[in-house]
C-alpha cells in the first residue's frame, strides 16, 4: 500500500515538474517572440526615423539652394539697375559738359587730357596702356593735341631719352572748365537729397570705387 502511494506521489511530482518545464518553455518562447517582435519594431522605427531625417535634410538643402538662387537673381537685377542708372548719369554729364563748353575735342581726347590732369608726366606707353590702344595710335593722338597746344612733350629729368607728356596751361584750363560744367549740371538733381542722403551716397560711391581693380594707373 505504501509503495503504491509513493509511486503515485512520484508520478504526480513528475507531472508537476513536467508541467512547470512546459510552462517555463512556453514563457521563454513567448518572451523570445516578444523580444524578436520588439527588435523588428525598433529596427523599423529606426529605419523610418532615418528616412524622415534624410527627407528633412534633403528638403532643407533644396530650400537653401532655392534661397541662394533667389538671392543671386535679386543681386543680378539690382546690379543691372545700378549699371543702367550709372550709364544714364554718365551720358548726361558728358552731354552737358560738351554742350556748355563746345570744345574741339573728341571724347577720347577729353579722357586723355583728364587723365593727364590727374597724372601728369606720362610716357606714350603708359597712356596707350591706360586707354587700351597701340603705342603708335597714342603717338598720333598726342601729335594732334600738341598741335592744339593742349599738351607738350618734355624729356624726363631721370633719363633724357624718355619723353613725358604733360598738360599745358590751355589743356588744364579746358579740362577745368568741363569739370566745372559737370558739377553745375549735378547741382539741381543733387538738391533733391537731404544732407544725410548726400553724405551716405558719397560714402557708398567711395566704398564702391575703393574696391575696383586698378588698371593702367
Amino acid at each position: 500500500m505504501e509503495e503504491s502511494e509513493n509511486w503515485e506521489n512520484r508520478k504526480n511530482r513528475k507531472n508537476r515538474e513536467s508541467g512547470e518545464k512546459r510552462g517555463t518553455r512556453a514563457e521563454l518562447e513567448a518572451s523570445e517572440s516578444t523580444d524578436i517582435r520588439d527588435a523588428h519594431n525598433d529596427d523599423a522605427g529606426r529605419a523610418g526615423s532615418a528616412v524622415r531625417v534624410g527627407s528633412a535634410d534633403r528638403a532643407a538643402a533644396d530650400s537653401r539652394d532655392t534661397a541662394d538662387n533667389r538671392d543671386t537673381a535679386d543681386n543680378r537685377v539690382i546690379l543691372e539697375h545700378f549699371v543702367e542708372h550709372m550709364q544714364r548719369i554718365h551720358r548726361y554729364l558728358r552731354s552737358e559738359a560738351f554742350h556748355r563748353n563746345k570744345p574741339e575735342l573728341t571724347r577720347v581726347q577729353w579722357m586723355l587730357l583728364r587723365h593727364l590732369k590727374c597724372k601728369s608726366g606720362r610716357t606714350i606707353g603708359q597712356l596707350a596702356e591706360h586707354l587700351d590702344v597701340r603705342a603708335s595710335t597714342m603717338s598720333q593722338m598726342i601729335d594732334r593735341l600738341e598741335k592744339m597746344r593742349y599738351v607738350v612733350r618734355e624729356s624726363s629729368a631721370e633719363d633724357a631719352r624718355v619723353k613725358l607728356v604733360k598738360l599745358t596751361q590751355d589743356g588744364r584750363a579746358i579740362i577745368t572748365g568741363m569739370e566745372a560744367a559737370w558739377l553745375e549740371s549735378l547741382e539741381e538733381p543733387f538738391a533733391h537729397f537731404d544732407e544725410d542722403e548726400k553724405r551716405q551716397l558719397a560714402a557708398l560711391m567711395e566704398k564702391l570705387s575703393s574696391h575696383l581693380p586698378r588698371k593702367g594707373d
